[in-house]
C-alpha cells in the first residue's frame, strides 16, 4: 500500500466522497496513477511467472525427454534379454517336447499301429539288409575258401619232399636216443636197398609221429617220417617201392606212403570207401588206394 499523503483536491476527490472515506477506517484507498502502477506490477509479475514457468517446463520437458529415452534403452535392454531368454527357454522347450514326442512315438510304434508301420516301411529295409548280410556273408565265405585252399597249397608244399614209413618195428627201449638209433639204423638199411642211391646227406628229417603209448596199449608202431632235400629223391623211392617185396622179412612188412595233408586223406579215405562199395558190388576183390603206395603184397 503507498504509504505517501495526497491531498484530496489534488487526487480529485469530491468533498462528500472524501467524508465517507474518512468514516470507514476499514476501508484503503489510493492514488489512480499508483493503482495503474501496481497493475502494471502485476502484470509484469504475470508474465514473469509465466516464462518462468516456461522455463521450468522446458527443463521438466528435457528431464522427461531425457528420462524417455531412458527408459526406452531399458526397455530396449529388458526386451532384448528376454528375448534371448525366451529364445533359449523355447528351444529347450522345443527340444524337449521334440524328445517326448520322439520317445512316445517310439512307445506307440510299439504297440499294433506301430507294428503296422514297421512291417509297411522297415520289410523293405530287412530285405535289403539280409540281402547286403548275405553277399557279407558270402564274400566272407569265399574269402575263407580261398584262405584255406592257400594253406593246404602251403601244407602240400611244405610236405612234398616227404614220405611215411609203415609197420616199421618200434624198439621198447626206455631211453629216446637210443629208440631213434634204431629206427635211423632201420630206415639206413630200408632205403639203400631200393637202390635208388639215396645216402645219409639226402635226409633232412627223420621222426616217429604220434605219442609213444604203453608196451601193451600200442596196437602197432608209429609211423615214423622221413624229409628228404629235393622232390628228385622222393620220387625216386616212390618208383622204386616194388623192389620191397625182395627184400628181406623184416624190411618186406615195411609200407611207405606220401605225405598228405589231413583234407587229402579225408578225401582218400572216401575213395577208398567207393572203391569197396564197387568191388563189393562187382564181386571182385578190394586193390589199395594208389594215394598210398604199399609193398606190392
Amino acid at each position: 500500500m503507498c504509504e505517501k499523503w495526497w491531498h484530496a483536491g489534488c487526487a480529485k476527490v469530491p468533498e462528500n466522497v472524501y467524508k465517507v472515506l474518512g468514516k470507514l477506517s476499514s476501508l484503503h484507498w489510493m492514488f489512480v496513477t499508483l493503482a495503474k502502477l501496481n497493475e502494471r506490477v502485476d502484470e509484469l509479475q504475470l508474465q514473469l511467472q509465466s516464462k518462468a514457468n516456461k522455463v521450468k517446463c522446458s527443463k521438466v520437458n528435457d528431464r522427461v525427454l531425457k528420462c524417455e529415452d531412458s527408459i526406452e534403452q531399458i526397455d530396449d535392454s529388458f526386451r532384448k534379454l528376454v528375448e534371448k531368454k525366451l529364445t533359449t527357454e523355447v528351444e529347450k522347450k522345443v527340444e524337449s517336447f521334440k524328445d517326448i514326442m520322439e520317445q512316445r512315438l517310439r512307445d506307440k510304434m510299439r504297440g499294433d499301429i506301430g507294428e503296422t508301420l514297421r512291417k509297411e516301411f522297415m520289410t523293405p529295409i530287412n530285405d535289403e539288409c539280409v540281402g547286403f548280410n548275405k553277399k557279407i556273408d558270402d564274400s566272407n565265405q569265399r574269402l575263407d575258401d580261398l584262405l584255406t585252399a592257400n594253406a593246404e597249397r602251403e601244407e602240400i608244399e611244405l610236405r612234398r619232399n616227404n614220405i611215411i614209413l609203415h609197420r616199421v618195428e618200434e624198439s621198447q627201449k626206455m631211453l629216446a636216443t637210443e629208440r631213434n638209433t634204431e629206427d635211423v639204423r632201420t630206415c639206413e638199411q630200408f632205403l639203400p636197398a631200393l637202390q635208388v642211391g639215396v645216402d645219409q646227406d639226402d635226409i633232412r628229417k627223420f621222426v616217429r609221429l604220434g605219442k609213444r603209448e604203453n608196451d601193451n596199449m600200442a596196437p602197432r608202431p608209429r609211423p615214423i617220417l622221413v624229409q628228404f632235400g629235393s622232390r628228385h629223391v622222393k620220387n625216386l623211392i616212390m618208383e622204386s617201392l616194388f623192389k620191397i617185396k625182395s627184400l628181406n622179412e623184416k624190411l618186406q612188412h615195411i609200407t611207405v606212403a606220401h605225405d598228405l595233408t589231413k583234407k587229402q586223406r579225408e578225401e582218400c579215405k572216401k575213395l577208398v570207401a567207393q572203391a569197396r562199395e564197387k568191388s563189393a558190388a562187382s564181386g571182385t576183390g578190394y586193390t589199395r588206394s594208389g594215394a598210398n603206395q604199399g609193398n606190392g603184397k
